[in-house]
């Protein structure tokens, strides 16, 4: 659904300093293609000696790293995830969102206990906002729309409008 363009994700929208749309992203490491809706770091060839590329890898290695520490903790609770599956991707969908869904009430009810607060059942009359959508890759040609869509983020990483403070010290103390 992501490669064929049949996802329903929010409408674009300008990113910080920029007038034009840019469409959401899912954050991916080397092993996805560059599509339009799914970003991946630069090669290291084309980080060696560009600030501007170094930042862009850095900034999407964050938001990996807040996915992954995500799944770490759901993998810490649930034995399930310390081994591969062997079940068909239904099921798969099923197992991941039913863990999610127990993972935030025991959160809510520990959470509840320990402050003394009513349950809050919130998370799961809302599960249902929840999809869980298989990625099948398709490792086709890059298109020119994503490797435009990826400089455009590069661009708002590396401006004022986009920067974070972290950036703005390392890059004063010559660090970055």
């Amino acid at each position: 659904m992501l490669y064929n363009g049949s996802l329903d994700l929010p409408e674009p929208k300008p990113l910080p300093g920029q007038n034009t749309p840019t469409p959401y992203v899912f954050v991916g490491d080397e092993a996805f293609p560059l599509m339009r809706n799914l970003m991946r770091p630069y090669p290291q060839a084309r980080v060696a000696g560009s600030y501007q590329n170094k930042v862009f890898n850095y900034r999407l290695s964050r938001a990996r790293q807040t996915v992954e520490s995500a799944f770490g903790i759901l993998a810490a609770r649930f034995r399930v995830y310390k081994r591969p599956f062997e079940c068909k991707l239904d099921t798969i969908d099923k197992i991941v969102l039913a863990t999610i869904v127990l993972h935030n009430y025991l959160r809510t009810k520990i959470l509840s206990i320990a402050t003394g607060q009513e349950e809050n059942d919130e998370v799961l009359t809302n599960s249902h906002e929840n999809h869980f959508i298989p990625l099948a890759l398709n490792r086709t040609r890059n298109s020119t729309e994503a490797f435009n869509i990826r400089q455009k983020f590069t661009e708002c990483f590396n401006s004022a409008d986009g920067s974070v403070e972290w950036q703005r010290r390392a890059i004063e103390r010559g660090q970055f």
